[in-house]
């Protein structure tokens, strides 16, 4: 028997805007758990997470605020299967198993495990510098994808599964992964009773077009002839979504207004978009996640910068918490990608991604630092942050929104999520009927409310077109529709009036007026708008930004926080000073010709000249004795010239001179300090002022 039993991603709950017809506003997929109980086994699909789930509160028990809650206990699943590296397939894990006493096995491909920390890591340092907790700590992540908890498979690797419920082992199935394309190790699993062979084919993403750094999915080949067939809606969903159908009610018996190009047609549109708007001397940002279609459009980028050498004139860099680790993981991953991009690399023409055009930083602090380095030239950045809620992706938005000529990339709709905070505490305020929510605007400037609230830190931002429209470029992916905003914001003020307001453009919101969509799903929701009634784009658009507050240090923190600064520069400075003392003795010692040869000869004599004085009367009695034994010898030879016991005794008598004087004829010539210390020294000295 199959049973398929829905965890969540398949909620029907949607909000409606005022304006909508009727149209759902969600954009994005959500993330998805499956429950799937065939041939015995409980397999569990997936362990997604994403900003409209609730993180897990300690709250009494009663109707469920979490969809992490409504899993299976860890201790009733046989196995855990994770397609891919992306928040929406993993972000749970470390929610769902942290207070596991049992913890089933887990399998996926060797860079969904790679990649699926960093994809953790960096969301947890986004969140951790908001002030917000994760839920879960750094050292839950690497316990979880240890190898002790999760094993890796290759593509076309079968693996056997026994029920833990049958003991006599007679009820198996067999799993084996096959290419998914979209992101780097991404897998579908093709599930086979042995008892009679039929097949079950769980595929929650994939993608059909080949690309720059991946295959095309081999759902085609191998699971044309299953049995059963789990997946998700393909393509965008909401208004979005209506834009490429003419299913809607202002739309029927007419064409899409968008359709679905090739992607090498795609990644076109994308470079000329980016390029015109460097070419005005004005910025694009790039919000991008962590470790999954990132790798995609630094390749394009990077193709494209190195083919037609723009380094000079245009920065392209690439800013994330684990940006670094990410692109290492990458370049160790090849036989994983493209075919193309295997066979560059097995014929010397330089690794695919080595990314030579590229700058890659940890910090915005250190993207400010590359672009005053190159006197201000126009940069195209590559953010971590895709909701644009939080990460440098929120940063950089705040920092160039109030020049029109930068413009805003939206490369990704999964990501335009929900707020499921700000969801959650309008559930008592909003008419919940039949799953459907009805109430609440999409821009939180255009809400009205007269109650009084504390703040929250969530601040409206204007966003002024440059040119009074927004140009969107559909990707062939039907999860991923590139859109482009040409726009500036103003940047937020604090949620409470603090001296840092004056400097500060915005206006604080109230709880009530705060948009229950994350800033990039409010842009998209208003150029999807402007498409669908075939209308400009507005030349002000609104969105809200949550904005940390951070206030001073100040009493005893601060001159805690100051005593730790200076004894950690002063620890630094001890330590610098000890290896440059270290290194001038290096070199004192090179010029002087003092190897370790001579250094351990010296020793030796030392100790020959201490314990000389006091063994000289034993010396010279031994030599004494030593002289008489060799006359007494030399005798006995001349009396028995032809006795063997006296020759004997002179051999050895002999070979022990020869051994003592080839001892004291040894060269004192070594050829490795000749080589060593031939050429010419060049001394430094540090100045220091007294």
């Amino acid at each position: 028997m199959l049973r398929v039993t829905p965890i969540y991603g398949c909620d029907t709950r949607k909000v409606f805007n005022n304006n909508d017809s009727g149209i759902s506003s969600s954009l994005a997929t959500a993330p998805q758990s499956t429950l799937v109980e065939y041939g015995g086994v409980r397999v569990l699909i997936n362990v997604g997470w994403d900003e409209s789930l609730l993180l897990p509160s300690g709250e009494e028990e009663g109707e469920s605020k979490n969809a992490l809650q409504n899993l299976p206990s860890p201790s009733e699943v046989d196995v855990i299967l994770i397609t891919d590296s992306t928040l929406s397939s993993l972000g749970g894990l470390p929610l769902y198993l942290s207070s596991a006493a049992s913890i089933p096995r887990i399998y996926g491909t060797f860079p969904t495990v790679k990649m699926g920390q960093m994809t953790l890591y960096d969301h947890h340092a986004s969140l951790s510098l908001d002030g917000k907790d994760p839920g879960y700590a750094l050292s839950s992540v690497d316990e979880l994808f240890s190898p002790s908890r999760f094993t890796t498979l290759r593509y076309s690797q079968t693996l056997t599964l026994f029920s833990s419920s049958s003991p006599d082992k007679t009820e198996a199935i067999s799993v084996t992964p096959h290419r998914a394309g979209r992101v780097v190790g991404a897998s579908y699993f093709v599930l086979k009773r042995l008892a009679d062979e039929t097949e079950v084919v769980v595929a929650p993403y994939y993608h059909h077009a080949k690309e720059r750094h991946l295959d095309s999915s081999s759902l085609h080949k191998y699971g044309a002839a299953a049995d059963v067939l789990i997946t998700c809606p393909g393509g965008p969903r909401g208004l979005l979504g209506s834009l490429y159908s003419s299913s809607s009610s202002s739309q029927r018996n007419k064409k899409p207004i968008l359709n679905s190009p090739l992607v090498s047609r795609a990644h076109g549109e994308f470079i000329q978009m980016i390029m015109g708007t460097l070419r005005r001397n004005g910025n694009v940002l790039i919000p991008v996640d962590a470790s999954g279609r990132v790798l995609e459009l630094l390749l394009v980028l990077s193709q494209h910068w190195d083919r037609n050498r723009l380094a000079a004139a245009y920065n392209l860099c690439w800013v994330g918490p684990m940006a670094w680790n990410t692109i290492e993981f990458a370049r160790s991953q090849l036989e994983w990608m493209a075919t193309p991009l295997g066979a560059q690399f097995d014929t010397q023409r330089g690794h695919p991604y080595a990314l030579k055009s590229v700058h890659i930083c940890s910090s915005v602090a250190e993207l400010d630092a590359i672009m005053d380095a190159s006197n201000g030239n126009p940069t195209a950045v590559l953010a971590s942050g895709s909701t644009l809620d939080c990460g440098p992706a929120r940063d950089l938005l705040l920092k160039w929104a109030e020049n029109p000529d930068n413009a805003i990339v939206l490369t990704d709709s999964t990501r335009c999520v929900l707020r499921g905070e700000i969801l959650e505490s309008r559930r008592d305020v909003l008419n919940v009927s039949e799953g459907v929510v009805v109430g609440g605007g999409t821009i939180a400037a255009a809400a009205s409310s007269a109650a009084a609230s504390v703040s929250t830190g969530i601040v409206s931002s204007a966003l002024v077109a440059a040119k009074s429209k927004v140009t969107i470029i559909p990707d062939a992916t039907p999860e991923v529709d590139p859109t482009t905003t040409s726009a500036t914001a103003t940047a937020p003020t604090t949620a409470t009036t603090t001296e840092d307001e004056t400097n500060l453009i915005g206006t604080s919101l109230l709880p009530q007026h705060i948009s229950p969509y994350s800033t990039a799903a409010q842009l998209l929701l208003k150029w999807c708008q402007a498409k669908l009634t075939n209308t400009e784009m507005a030349d002000v658009v609104e969105v809200d930004v949550p904005v940390p507050h951070r206030s001073p240090l100040a009493g005893e923190e601060l001159r805690a926080f100051l005593a730790q600064e200076e004894a950690a520069r002063r620890e630094k400075k001890a330590e610098e000073e000890r290896k440059a003392m270290l290194r001038e003795v290096e070199l004192a010692r090179g010029r002087l010709r003092l190897g370790e040869d001579e250094s351990s000869s010296a020793g030796a004599g030392a100790a020959t000249t201490g314990t000389a004085s006091d063994t000289k009367d034993k010396t010279s009695t031994a030599t004494t004795a030593a002289a008489a034994a060799t006359s007494t010898t030399s005798g006995s030879k001349r009396e028995r010239s032809g006795s063997n016991s006296g020759g004997g005794g002179t051999t050895v008598a002999s070979a022990t001179l020869t051994t003592k004087s080839s001892s004291k004829k040894k060269s004192r010539f070594d050829p490795n300090l000749f080589l060593k210390f031939s050429k010419p020294l060049h001394m430094t000295f540090e100045v220091r002022e007294e």
